[in-house]
C-alpha cells in the first residue's frame, strides 16, 4: 500500500473459515490519497460519518463515491479525499476469493469499469444484515459467533447473486483444482503419523467451510469425506496394532476417536473382531 495523509487502524473482531469480520477507523487528512492491491474481497458498512467526501477509483475508470455499503473488490484501487480532513468508522466482512467462488460455485469476474456499482450497494438485505453483525460484534448476545457465521456466509452469497451479470461458470479449472484439493487431503491423511486429521483440521488447512469441504470431495470422487476419513482410522489402526505395542487406548486416541468405546464399536463393526482379538491373531497372513 501507498499512501499520502491517510491512515487506518483495524481491529479484528471475528475469524472464521475463509472470511473474516473487523472493525476499521480510516482517517484522511485534507487531500489525502491511498493507492492498493486488494486479493480479498471486502463488504464495508460505514459506521459514522453519514455521509464522506473520498473517491475510489481503480484501472481507467472515473472516480464514484462511497456509499453506506460499499464492495471492495480484488483489483487495485485509488481512493483520495475531499479537501478537508475526514475520519470514517467502518464495520468490514473480508472474504478469501477462493473461498467465496468455492461457496456459490462460481469463478467472480471483477471488472474495473463495474467500480460505480460497488461503490454503493443500495440492498436492504445486504445493508440489514451488515447492520445486524455490526450489533452482534458491538454486544454480548447469545450464539453470537454462531450468528456471525451464518450471516457472513449469507453475504457471501449475496455479493455473488447482486454481481450476477459479472459472474461466469467456473471452467474444467474448477475440477482441476478439486482434484488437486482430493490428492493434498488424501496425502495428508495417509502420511499422518501422530494423529489423524479431522474435518475441521482439514477444513481449516484449506481454507474452507466445513460444507464446502464435504461437497467438493464428494463431487469429485463419489465418495463422502467421512467414509474416507472412517476407511482410513481403521486401516492406520490395523496397522498400529500389528506393528506396534501401543496401548489400545493410545492408538484410539491416535486415529482419531474421542472416545475408546467409539473405537471399539467401529472396528469391531469394520473388521468383525475387536481390536484385543485382532492384535492377537496370527498377521503372518494378508488381513485387512
Amino acid at each position: 500500500m501507498s499512501c499520502t495523509g491517510y491512515h487506518e487502524d483495524v481491529v479484528t473482531r471475528f475469524l472464521g473459515s475463509g472470511f473474516s469480520i473487523h472493525e476499521a477507523a480510516y482517517a484522511w487528512g485534507a487531500g489525502a490519497e491511498m493507492a492498493t492491491a486488494y486479493e480479498s474481497v471486502e463488504l464495508h458498512y460505514r459506521l459514522s460519518p453519514g455521509r464522506v467526501q473520498a473517491r475510489m477509483s481503480t484501472g481507467n475508470s472515473g472516480e464514484c463515491l462511497m456509499g453506506q455499503v460499499l464492495l471492495i473488490p480484488p483489483l487495485a484501487m485509488r481512493a483520495r479525499s475531499a479537501d478537508k480532513p475526514e475520519t470514517v468508522r467502518t464495520l468490514l466482512c473480508r472474504f478469501d476469493r477462493t473461498w467465496l467462488e468455492d461457496l456459490v460455485g462460481a469463478r467472480l469476474d471483477w471488472r474495473p469499469e463495474s467500480l460505480a456499482v460497488y461503490g454503493d450497494i443500495n440492498v436492504h438485505h445486504i445493508t440489514s444484515s451488515m447492520r445486524r453483525i455490526a450489533d452482534e460484534v458491538s454486544h454480548v448476545h447469545t450464539a453470537g459467533e454462531a450468528m456471525i457465521a451464518g450471516l457472513s456466509q449469507c453475504l457471501a452469497v449475496d455479493v455473488a447473486r447482486r454481481f450476477g451479470s459479472v459472474v461466469s461458470a467456473k471452467s474444467d479449472c474448477r475440477s482441476v483444482v478439486a482434484a488437486e484439493r482430493v490428492r493434498w487431503i488424501q496425502g495428508m491423511v495417509h502420511g499422518a503419523r501422530d494423529r489423524l486429521p479431522g474435518v475441521g483440521d482439514i477444513a481449516a488447512a484449506l481454507r474452507l467451510s466445513p460444507a464446502c469441504l464435504r461437497r467438493m470431495f464428494r463431487e469429485e470422487t463419489g465418495n463422502t469425506l467421512r467414509e474416507f476419513l472412517e476407511e482410513s482410522r481403521i486401516s492406520m489402526a490395523c496397522r498400529l496394532l500389528r506393528e506396534t505395542d501401543l496401548a489400545i487406548k493410545v492408538i484410539s486416541y491416535r486415529v482419531g476417536f474421542a472416545h475408546h468405546s467409539a473405537f471399539s464399536f467401529a472396528f469391531n463393526k469394520k473388521i468383525g473382531v475387536t481390536p484385543k482379538y485382532y492384535r492377537a491373531m496370527d498377521h503372518s497372513k494378508p488381513h485387512y
